[in-house]
Order: C-alpha cells, then sequence, then structure tokens
C-alpha cells in the first residue's frame, strides 16, 4: 500500500474546508439531547396498547444474549390500567427496557426517562417495540409526586410541571422560552418550529386526578390494539442478505444454508498428493554413459 503526500493546491483546499468547518461550528450554538415531534395526547393514546400507572418497585439490570446487550428489568406495584386491561392483569407488572448499567458499563439512550425505586409513573406503552417500549419516547411518560400538601401532582419525563392540554391537543408544561439552538435557527432562517404552549413558568401543576380525568376521554376512544399478552414487548430486528445487483446485470440470489450445501455435494473431490520420482538427467555430451552398469 502506498501513501501519497498532498500537493499544494491539496493542502490549500483541505485548510479551506478546515475554515469553513470551523465557521459552521462557531455560529451553531451547542444542542444536547435529540430533536422530537411532539405528540398530540391523543396519537399517544392511540400507538399506545397500554396505559398503566404504578409505582417502581425495583429495577435490575443485566448482560442478556442473543443478541448480547444490556437491558434493565422495571417491577411496578400497584398498577391501575387507565388502558387496555387484560383479563389475566394484576397489580405487578414488568416492564424491560434497553441500556443500564452492568458491571461496569453503562448504555444509556438520550432522552428516554429514568426509573428509580419509590416513583410514581404514568406510562403510554406500545404494543411491542424495537427502540423503546414508550411511545413517543419520553413524551409518553408522566411522573407522578406528591407536593407538600401530599396532593400528587403530575410532571413530565423531565420533571416539568404539567398545566393541562393545550388547543391542539398537546401537553402542556410549564418551561421557559425556546433559545439556544431553536432561537438561531428561528431568527435566522425564519424556521417555524413546532411545539407544546408553553404553561407560565409558575404554573401549577395538575393534579393527578384532574389529569386523569382530562385524558380518561381521550383513551376510551383511542385506537384498541386487541392485546392477548402485556404491551411493552421488545422485538428484535433480525437481519437477512439481500441480492446484490449490478445496473443491467441480472440480480444474485443471496446464498442460503441448502444452496450451501449442494454446492458442497456437487464439488468433485481432489485426489491427494502422491510422491512422484524425477525422471533421470540426460548425460552430458561427453561424459560416459552409467546407466548401462547399473
Amino acid at each position: 500500500m502506498s501513501v501519497h503526500a498532498p500537493g499544494r493546491a491539496a493542502r490549500r483546499a483541505l485548510l479551506l474546508l478546515a475554515g469553513v468547518a470551523a465557521g459552521i461550528v462557531a455560529l451553531v450554538p451547542p444542542a444536547v439531547g435529540s430533536t422530537m415531534i411532539p405528540l398530540p395526547l391523543a396519537t399517544l393514546a392511540d400507538h399506545a396498547g397500554q396505559v398503566i400507572v404504578g409505582e417502581v418497585a425495583a429495577t435490575r439490570s443485566y448482560w442478556a444474549e442473543n443478541p448480547r446487550r444490556i437491558e434493565t428489568e422495571v417491577v411496578f406495584q400497584q398498577v391501575e390500567y387507565l388502558k387496555g386491561r387484560l383479563p389475566d392483569s394484576d397489580t405487578t407488572f414488568t416492564l424491560l427496557l434497553p441500556g443500564g448499567t452492568a458491571g461496569e458499563m453503562t448504555v444509556r439512550l438520550t432522552d428516554m426517562p429514568t426509573f428509580a425505586a419509590g416513583e410514581k409513573w404514568v406510562l403510554f406503552l406500545a404494543p411491542e417495540y424495537t427502540t423503546y417500549p414508550v411511545v413517543g419516547l419520553s413524551q409518553g411518560a408522566f411522573r407522578v409526586a406528591a407536593d407538600a400538601d401530599g396532593v400528587q401532582r403530575v410532571y413530565d419525563a423531565d420533571r416539568r410541571p404539567v398545566a393541562g392540554l393545550d388547543s391542539e391537543g398537546l401537553v402542556a408544561v410549564s418551561q421557559a422560552s425556546p433559545g439556544g439552538a431553536a432561537t438561531h435557527l428561528v431568527s435566522a432562517n425564519h424556521i417555524r418550529i413546532k411545539e407544546s404552549s408553553p404553561a407560565p413558568r409558575d404554573a401549577q401543576p395538575l393534579s393527578y386526578a384532574d389529569f386523569a380525568a382530562q385524558i380518561r376521554p381521550i383513551l376510551d376512544q383511542s385506537r384498541d390494539h386487541h392485546l392477548t399478552a402485556p404491551a411493552g414487548r421488545p422485538v428484535f430486528t433480525r437481519c437477512r442478505s439481500v441480492p446484490l445487483r449490478l445496473f443491467g446485470a441480472a440480480p444474485v440470489a443471496p446464498l442460503d444454508s441448502a444452496r450451501i450445501s449442494a454446492a458442497a455435494s456437487a464439488a468433485q473431490p481432489v485426489a491427494p498428493p502422491t510422491a512422484r520420482t524425477a525422471p533421470a538427467a540426460e548425460p552430458v555430451a561427453g561424459t560416459p554413459d552409467r546407466r548401462a552398469d547399473r
């Protein structure tokens, strides 16, 4: 392998690209986390197979196999079903989440709620999942905590007070006006960012009783998934080979175990090498031939 040093023109182009990249990085403010499209509560309800309310009794993270991964088992107790109660549902619910800490390894998905023993949650659970069991990632998770007067109040997954639903059915939370990257995009590029209507910063969190009263009619009118097993079941992605096709060429069928076995059976066995005796060398002119004397 040979390595070629860039010429003077190439070096100038690289320096120019580096300067442009540095300028872009300097103009864009840092952002943390991912960007999610806000979902109305009716959409969360339609995609949820079950909506449960329960207190975290215990969590356990461990290495799982096939495929090898870290997952966390969260056990809820005193569970109430706001949607999708099954005939055999009881007051205990076990949820498997991707990620966690096992030994010295920690895997955590960004913008996902974390659960600790003693916390009470309202969860909109997808019937099954490949990424995360809560509908809308953190949007379908609501924390319920008692205030100083002992009233159970509702917060979102980021611990922001939930003030109710806005005119478009989005969850209104108490938060500051958007800033940072969002402000830059709006002011510089005139981009309209869709987000829920923020409630006043000092808004009182909605009580759990009022929150449940607001969402029950929406849940009653939402899609019924006709579940036969608890929601929030993980489904692992299965990989398979696909044929490659060049432009103008016929597709090549993928190899499978049957074709490999057939090819191996049709192959002709190769005979093992045998010892061979080199032919006797012809006498050199001018030397006596002694082969007759042997």
